[in-house]
């Protein structure tokens, strides 16, 4: 979206749309150019995108392991599409398998629905009205619940 290098109000996304609309007239004269032509922008290219996999957390297999396969399958199958799709579906199962989605699930869905006790004199009010019920009743109730009486 060209926010690393400087835009940030969208802009950048409209200019280069514009030129990609452009681009669609030149279209048959670009599939003209052969392909030992091109070759070196896409050795160049790559290269770029080595530079950038220097920051993959390769230490991380949560992170490695999608990012291994997305630049692994790139050249193997001839197209960025599938190496995004491969790294994009072992992301998500890695999410699912070590527990990220639970985790995440738990988060969101349970994180309002367990009260904390936030001050000293609440803890205090509430230990001392679990004092003031009489043993007995305690027993009978813990009992009950666990289906002995």
């Amino acid at each position: 979206a060209g926010i690393k290098e400087g835009g940030r109000t969208g802009l950048t996304a409209c200019v280069i749309g514009f030129w990609f609309l452009v681009s669609v007239f030149f279209a048959p004269l670009f599939g003209d150019i052969p392909v030992y032509a091109t070759a070196p922008v896409l050795l160049l290219i790559g290269s770029m995108m080595m530079g950038e996999a220097s920051e993959i957390n390769w230490r991380s297999m949560y992170e490695a392991v999608p990012a291994f396969l997305t630049l692994a399958m790139m050249p193997l199958t001839f197209s960025i599409p599938n190496g995004i799709f491969f790294g994009t579906v072992a992301h998500a199962i890695l999410y699912v398998t070590t527990g990220e989605f639970f985790t995440w699930v738990k988060g969101k869905c349970f994180s309002g629905s367990i009260s904390r006790i936030d001050s000293l004199e609440e803890a205090t009010r509430l230990t001392s009205s679990a004092d003031e019920l009489e043993p007995q009743k305690v027993k009978e109730k813990t009992a009950s619940f666990f289906g002995v009486l």
